[in-house]
């Protein structure tokens, strides 16, 4: 069983919405579970058990412990989600965080569904 974490779907989110676009730098909470939900739904297509851990508690930590390439941030549309901190990259998150990832998770969260759904945020 795969156990993906806040900052497992904050970093590669914002690690593929920099691909699509180079001014992409914000993933609402909402919108972070909603892309894990996109990659629980590509594993289990795959007979693969997955589950998101996300709590309160999980994302304080994830605020203190990630505070070098993450901020809070409130966006235009007042929606609360995280920021990559000015002065990191994608390439600083790809060094940071795909290398723990198990590979059938990095496939599903690079997979076209996964993709497709970030394409379809609106911000």
């Amino acid at each position: 069983m795969y156990f993906i974490e806040l900052e497992d779907l904050v970093a590669n989110s914002l690690i593929e919405l920099n691909r699509i676009d180079k001014t992409k730098d914000f993933i609402s909470y909402k919108n972070a579970e909603e892309y894990g939900n996109v990659i629980i739904n590509v594993l289990k297509s795959q007979k693969k058990r997955a589950k998101l851990v996300l709590s309160r508690e999980r994302t304080y930590n994830f605020l203190c412990e990630y505070s070098d390439f993450f901020e809070e941030y409130i966006n235009v549309n007042g929606e609360i989600g995280v920021k990559i901190k000015n002065g990191k990259t994608s390439s600083d998150l790809i060094r940071q965080f795909r290398g723990t990832l198990g590979l059938d998770v990095l496939r599903a969260m690079t997979s076209k569904e996964a993709i497709n759904y970030l394409r379809s945020l609106s911000y």
